[in-house]
This record gives structure tokens, sequence and C-alpha cells, in this order.
């Protein structure tokens, strides 16, 4: 009894044991094991003393059912020669009695199943396995036979396509079409192939009524996909990396931490220690309006009306001292600025009052002690200035009630006044917040400062000016998030403002979103952050789960192939090297055969455990991906500073990936088909082994009952980005189909009901519905080259978790989980640079998944300082195409040599390419109708190429 196979305490069973001739026999007490209705993982059957072995056949285990029976007929088609025995689970075959087809023509099977319970994930199977290149004469052995494997053994079923039928869906609906090996099966006698195909022909999929779409808009998914209460949540200001961080509450309170010494300082506690809370008129702020300074600058407006008068406040963080350290973004002094704007809008004398309270300790309620000093006031608590307030305005009167600072006076039409609130996060004397700048000035300090940090990063210009800024506005959320560790040596990743810190699993994709834009230093510190936390024994974690460890690697090997620093890599050499050698004696600890000398489903995987909240242990394929794509990489870094272990580690990778194959594809055997709205059924995509069916099914409620979304967001799927199955096989074709037309369209975690994911598919699916980006179907989509789909999902996963008044992103819909929620931001930053730039292989991919809509007549796309594998490289894609063309400006990497620059231009009216000059020549490297130029054998200068239509 237990949390899954491997977690729990055995208890006794009570029951009756039967013996017939050599049968043993044992019916559960249903009254005296109440937790029998829970099931149980395990049955271990303890056998008296003998002085000569046990001989055990096959056990069997059933649960109680009531049975049933159905006809069952089967066609190939087209006819083929060749013999394939059928197996069932949870069944019986009365005819033919020992299951076996001759393919060339239709067959009746007479199923006795158990009825499926509603729930209930132990279904009764039909299963087929067919050859990996179908049945025909020259295929399994003399006489055309293809047989299936009489057992469960995983390695039998390892080059084969197995799959189950599950008899209810037989039953229910009648008709189960598998077009990947031609094979229907039907209750109904009537019904043949070429019927059925007939009955199907109009219905499509969802992904297939997507690419004969207009391509998705931003402007569209934000109309229909966006839920506006998105917008609600805190914003965390601070500077890049900086420990002392300020959060601004929606309706203006701000909270802080009590102030330090000048320097490097430790990381703070999530809760802060004081708090501003601003009232206006009689009351404190209530719904208002907020937005960022220049659309994506760190300085926050929130504006509010009250009795005629107008308030803004502006809300930054300004770098006031000197830079220390190593990295350009730190600063000794941070300085919080909250400067409020009094305007009177009506056409008659107004009174504005603001009301300031203060705490000192915002636990125990502990107010603060504010002072005035002519017009202006201190606030201060234990001996250390916490504020200083400065009224810029002679119309405004500053008064103490009680605690309360309240600052009020009437304004004439069209009046407007200041009132700046300074809280240094350094200790300060009162001179010195007295005299600090005036408001503008430290503004405009502000905007260079984030100009100069974000300068060395890629740099990106579109068409859609709210995406630049979500763009933009992204990259210093992930700054600001980061905490700095060893004075500011590391960076600690944090995977949100002010939730988790910086796990070791989902702060990857911070680094890698990261890396990818061109934020190479803080990509190196975070990495050198997890580095220097690898245990002893090879592994890392930081509490949650070692998962971590693989992702960490994978992460750790795609920032060396974009900077190729070989004295960083051979400093790292040895720890590496540790880490892969723990997940080599892991991988060992799995690798045990049955008493026949086969491999266990499970041979050569890691141990089971656990990938993120959910606390029930098991081979989940997408962990073991991890570990696999971790290994790799790391071997790659290894092999290109010449270190020998690369070699052990390169066939260890290749091992353990033919291992997560074998077990997927013996999982996946035993797995009943799922079908497709365009009346077919592919083939399933397990989550884990042990596991042959929906995930919900088998552990139904679990994980705050979405134990569901481990066969989406931490399905099967993430083998392809992680490199283990191809993304252009049948397999990940009909993965992606099934997502989309079933996992993509169920019911949301607190957001985004069925029914209306149904009702507007295009809009309010494309994305996973507990935690989108979790879910790599961009990322999928990018490796299969399917740009619709890779373009809706794009716009509509960014439209549901977007805060639009301070560009961040919310962990789940409808403002549930953390605000500001870095790990998704991350994966919103890779998609990005996907978008814009993709290598593939040894070939330079520009613009593969622009939309057409920003090749309109007029528009520009310009990319500078782009990060890649082979160099930076910069472009710039000018639309004239009401003359006829489109102008082309490319300076290519010149690190690394790229066997072939290829641009994609998607004509927005499906034009194809009539003629292309580059640098004044005629090339004729064009496919017209797909839309691709080939740049190759070209010298290394400036491309200008003018492209006609």
């Amino acid at each position: 009894m237990g949390e899954s196979l491997w977690q729990g305490n055995w208890k006794l069973l009570t029951g009756k044991i039967t013996v017939r001739d050599r049968t043993f026999s044992f019916d559960i007490d249903r009254k005296a094991n109440p937790e029998r209705r829970t099931g149980y993982w395990k049955v271990r059957w303890i056998l008296p003393p003998s002085s000569t072995p046990y001989i055990v056949t096959r056990p069997i285990a059933l649960k109680p059912v009531s049975w049933q029976t159905t006809d069952c007929f089967l066609w190939l088609d087209p006819p083929r020669r060749g013999r394939v025995r059928i197996d069932v689970y949870n069944a019986q075959l009365t005819n033919p009695a020992l299951g076996e087809w001759d393919t060339s023509s239709p067959t009746r099977l007479d199923v006795r199943y158990g009825r499926k319970r509603p729930g209930d994930a132990d279904r009764a199977v039909i299963r087929f396995v067919f050859p990996e290149d179908g049945l025909s004469s020259n295929t399994g052995d003399k006489e055309g036979k293809i047989s299936l494997p009489s057992d469960t053994s995983s390695g039998d079923r390892e080059h084969c396509i197995g799959f189950g039928i599950a008899v209810d869906d037989l039953v229910t609906k009648k008709y189960i079409y598998v077009p990947e090996v031609g094979l229907l099966a039907t209750t109904d006698p009537e019904m043949t192939p070429s019927k059925y195909k007939s009955r199907i022909a109009g219905l499509k999929t969802v992904l297939e009524r997507v690419r004969e779409m207009p391509d998705q808009t931003l402007e569209q998914a934000m109309a229909k996909t966006h839920n506006p209460i998105q917008d609600n949540g805190p914003t965390m200001l601070s500077l890049a990396c900086d420990n002392r961080k300020f959060l601004v509450q929606q309706n203006g309170r701000i909270l802080f931490y009590k102030p330090i010494q000048r320097g490097w300082c430790k990381e703070f506690p999530m809760q802060h220690d004081c708090s501003m809370t601003p009232s206006i008129g009689s009351s404190e702020v209530g719904r208002c309006g907020r937005y960022l300074e220049g659309g994506w600058m760190p300085i926050l407006v929130t504006t509010f009306r009250n009795e005629g008068i107008e308030y803004r406040q502006k809300c930054f963080v300004a770098p006031v001292g000197s830079n220390i350290g190593s990295a350009p973004w730190f600063n000794d002094k941070a300085l919080f600025v909250s400067a409020f704007r009094c305007e009177n809008t009506d056409a008659k004398p107004s009174m504005a009052s603001l009301r300031l309270d203060f705490l000192a300790n915002v636990k125990e309620g502990i107010p603060a002690q504010p002072s005035i000093a002519g017009n202006n006031a201190l606030v201060e608590a234990e001996g250390k200035i916490l504020a200083f307030v400065k009224v810029e305005s002679q119309s405004l009167s500053t008064q103490l009630e009680g605690h309360s600072l309240v600052i009020s006076g009437v304004l004439e039409a069209g009046q407007s006044a200041n009132i700046v609130v300074y809280i240094p996060a350094w200790e300060a004397d009162e001179h010195e917040v007295s005299s600090l700048p005036h408001e503008q000035f430290l503004v405009e300090k502000t905007k260079k400062y984030w100009q100069d940090v974000l300068a060395p990063a890629m740099q990106i210009v579109l068409p859609d000016m709210f995406l630049t800024n979500v763009i933009r506005a992204s990259q210093v959320h992930c700054l600001i998030a980061a905490r700095c560790d060893d004075n500011g040596e590391t960076v600690a990743p944090w995977i949100a403002s002010m939730s988790y810190g910086p796990l070791e699993s989902e702060a990857n994709s911070i680094v890698r979103g990261m890396a990818f834009m061109g934020h190479l230093e803080f990509a190196r510190r975070s990495l050198e952050f997890f580095i220097h936390r690898y245990n002893p024994a090879g592994f890392l974690t930081t509490g949650y789960t070692l998962m971590g460890t693989g992702w960490h690697l994978w992460s750790l090997g795609e920032y060396y192939a974009l900077v190729r620093d070989k004295s960083w890599a051979g400093r790292i050499a040895n720890d590496l090297k540790r880490v892969c050698d723990w997940i080599v004696r892991q991988r060992s600890k799995t690798k045990k055969t049955d008493c026949h000398a086969r491999k266990l489903p499970e041979y050569g995987l890691m141990p089971p455990g656990v990938m993120a909240d959910w606390n029930a242990f098991n081979y989940h394929f997408c962990l073991n991906g991890y570990y696999y794509a971790g290994l790799k990489h790391a071997a790659e870094v290894l092999a290109d500073i010449g270190d020998k272990k690369s070699e052990d580690f390169f066939q260890e990778a290749e091992d353990f990936r033919r291992e997560i194959l074998r077990a997927y594809h013996w999982t996946q055997s035993l797995s009943p088909v799922v079908s497709l709205q365009n009346g077919t059924w592919v083939r399933a995509y397990p989550g884990r082994v042990h596991c042959p069916g929906p995930t919900g099914e088998f552990y139904p409620g679990e994980d705050g009952n979405r134990s569901w979304c481990y066969d989406v967001e931490l399905g099967a799927h993430q083998l392809v980005p992680q490199g283990v199955i191809d993304p252009g096989s049948h397999d990940v074709a009909s993965m992606m189909e099934h997502m989309e037309d079933v996992q993509f369209l169920s019911e949301g975690w607190f957001d985004y009901p069925a029914d209306k994911n149904k009702a507007d598919w295009f809009n309010l699916g494309g994305f996973a519905k507990v935690q989108p980006y979790y879910c790599r179907n961009v990322e999928v989509y990018a490796l299969r080259d399917d740009v619709k789909p890779f373009i809706r999902s794009y716009f509509n996963a960014l439209a549901s978790l977007l805060n639009t008044e301070n560009m961040s992103f919310w962990e789940h819909f409808h403002n549930a989980g953390a605000f500001n929620k870095t790990h998704e931001t991350g994966y919103f930053l890779h998609q990005t640079r996907t978008m814009l730039l993709q290598e593939r292989g040894n070939e330079l991919w520009i613009a593969p998944f622009v939309t057409y809509n920003w090749l309109t007549d007029g528009k520009i796309i310009e990319v500078k300082n782009a990060t890649t594998v082979f160099g930076p490289v910069n472009y710039r894609i000018e639309s004239q195409v009401s003359s006829g063309r489109i102008l082309l400006a490319i300076e290519p990497p010149k690190r690394n040599p790229t066997g072939a620059i290829i641009l994609r231009l998607r004509h927005p009216e499906a034009k194809p390419i009539k003629s292309v000059k580059v640098n004044g020549r005629d090339v004729r490297t064009f496919d017209a109708s797909a839309g691709t130029i080939t740049f190759s054998g070209l010298a290394m200068g400036t491309i200008n190429a003018v492209v006609e239509y």
C-alpha cells in the first residue's frame, strides 16, 4: 500500500486460499480489506519452506468484473500475406482459440471481456504487433508469418509497431481504424475499410484545419484567448540580479526590506519587512490602470482617479551608487522611487489628498515613525531611515495624523503637484536622502541602466510593437527575479519573483531562454550557481527534484555550443565527469533481467523518481529523456576539449537512448490506440513505464487533480526535443495530432472549460491546459518545420498567461500559482528566438517561423547581435511587396562556418518567388513555392538581396 509501485508498506491481506490440483487461488475478503477500493500496487505470496523448489508458471491477477461478449471483425487494408498472433488482456478469445489471423483475408473474433467501469484504468484490451515495415511476403519467417510474442518481454517488441484496442472503445465507437498499419476493427459485419474511409472522408484533425487557416495573429489571440483577469497581480522591481527587491502591489502598496550596509548582501527571505500603503481621498486605492513606461522598461506607472483628481504613481529602482563586481549590472546603491503626480483634470478647483502609511514590521503590524521637516517628511524605524518624502508643491501641505502622513491641498483647474517617496536600500543618513536627484533625472538614469544591461543581447524590432515590448520586458523580468550569490560571482535564476527560488529543474528554461537571447554572462553565472551545488556523489538538487541534474547538463551543453569557451569547459570538466559518472551508476541499478534472462521493461533507465510536485515515483520517459540529453550534451562539451572520457559517455548515451525507446515502445504496445477528430485512431504515447493508458485513470485525482497533465506537459512528446525520438517520425506526427485534437481542448485547470475550448478550437486550442509552457509542442513544431501550428501555439500560449499591464507571465490560468513565473518566460524567449533564428545541423535558418502578416508592405523585421552556434548574426527584412519585392540584408556569422544560410519569406499573398539578386548578381538557389532562399559558398561579407515576386 502506498503512492506507487516503489513507495509504501506491505500489509497483510485477509481472504480465502483455494487449492485446485496444482493451482492456488486467493480471494480477497472485501469487508476485511476496505482499502481494496483504491487498489493494490503489488501482491506478494509468502510460501512456506520446502525441501524442493517451487516452480511457478505465469501468475494472474483478476479484479471483480461483469463479463460480456462481443464480435470483433478485423480487416487489413490492403490485404497482405502473413499471420499475426493476437493477444488479449482482461479478455478471452473463444474463436479462434489461438488468436491467429491470416491477414490475407478478414476474420472474426469472439471476445469475452470484463466490462469497464467509469474511471477504471484496467481495461480489456486486444493487442496487436506489426513489423515496422508492414506485412509483406519477405517479412517474418519463410511463410511470411509475423508472430506476436507470447509473453510480455519488452525486448521482443522493440522493432515492431505494437498497440492495443480497448474493447470498450470498440463496443461504444463500433469502428477503430488505424491507418498506420491499415487495420480496421469493427463490431459491424457489414463495414469494410473502403466504406469506412468514405464515411470519414470529410473529417479533419485540428492540425489539418490549422494548416488551411490564415496565420494566427497576436491581436486575435489577445482578443479571443486572453482572459483580462490575468492582468491582475503585483510587480517586482529591482536592479538586475540584485537581492534588494521591492514589490509593488496592484493598489500601489510597496513592500520592501529594511536598509542594509552598502555593498554585497546575502539573499533576503521571501517575505518583506516593511511596507508603504498609499490612500487617496478618504479610501485606499481601488482598481487602477497600469503600464510600463516605454512599453517595457521596469518603470511601473499606476493611474487612478478620485473626486476630479487624477493620481499617477511611477515606481522604479534607480542605480545611484558605484558599480561593484565584474558584471555591469551590479551597483552598491539601489534606490526605490515612488513618484506621485496629482493633477486636477476638472474645470474647477478640487482637493487632492494622499495618505501614506508605513509599517516597520509588516508581520506584526508595527508602524514606522514619520516626522515632518518643513513640508517634507522622514520615515524611520529602529534608528534607520526607511524613506524620505519630498513634496514639490506649495499648494500641498504635509501633516501627521497618528502614524500616517497626510499630504493635501487644493489644486486649481489644470494644476498639478508632485510628491516623491525615496526608499533607499542602504543605510543612508538624512543629508544623503534629502539631497537625492530629481525624479526625472533618476528615470533617465534607470532607462540608461537597462539599455546598457540589454545591449550585449539580441536586439529585436518587429512590426508588432506590443510583442517587441513583451520580448524586451521578458528579459528584464528574468533579470529582476534573479538574485546574486557569492558576492555576485554567480546568479541564482529564480523561477518566479517571490516563489520557489532557483529550482534545479525549472531554472533551466530561464538559463536556456536567456542564453539563446544573447545574455551569455547571465547564463554562465547561473550555470555556475548550480555547478557549485553538485553533490559530491555527482547529482544536483536544491531540494526539489533530481531530474534537474540531467536538465542542467543539457542546458550547459547548449550554452557551450553558443560560446565555445574551451577554457571555461576545461575548468568545469571534472565536475561534468562526476555528474556523468553518477548517471551511469544510477542506470546500472535497473539493468536487471527476468528468470529467462530477458530485459525487464525498465532495464537501463534511471531509477524511479519524481519530476515536479507529484510525489508518486515512476519510470517517467520525460525524466529519462532529460538525463539522456544531459549525458549526450556533456559528452559533446568534453569531446570539444579533447577529454578522452567523452567517448565512453557518448556510448553510454546512445545505449541510454535505445533503452528508453525500447521501454517506450513496449509500454506503447500494451496501450490502447486513441482517436482523432478525422475518424482515425493512432498509437498512444504513454508517459511512463507500467502505465499503458491515461495517467489520470491510473492515478485518479492525484497531484491536485491534475495527474492527467503528466501525459501532456510532461508527457512523451518531451522525448522529441530531448533527441530520443525522431521529430519526423509517424509516432511524433500521431502524438501531436492527438494532443491538438483531445488534450489541448480538454478541461483547463482554473480556466478554459472544455466546451468553450471545443467551440473555439482555433483560439482556445494549441496549448496545454495546466501549465502551457511546460509543454514543448511549439518546439516540436519547429523541429518538424510545421509553420502554421508553430505560429498559432506561440501566440495562443502567450495570450493565455500574459499580464498585459506589467508584461509578465502567470504560472497558471486565472491568476493561479506564482506571478512573474520566469520559468514560463524562459520558454517564451526560446520560442521567440526559434521563430527568428534556428540552427538545423550545419544550416542556419533565418525567419523560419515568421508570420506572413509581418511581410505586408512597408513592414520591417530587424535582428541584431543574435547569438548562434556559428557566431553572431544580423539581418534586416524590409517588405516592398506593393512594388513586387522584399529587400534583405544579412551579416553572416564568422566564428564557425555554416553549411548554408536559409531564409524563409512567406509572401502575404502566397505569391511564389520569381527571382533573387544577391549583391547585384542573379542566383537560382531558391524554392519558389516554399519561399526559401539558400545562401552557400559565399564570402562572409554582408549579403544584400532583392527578392522579386
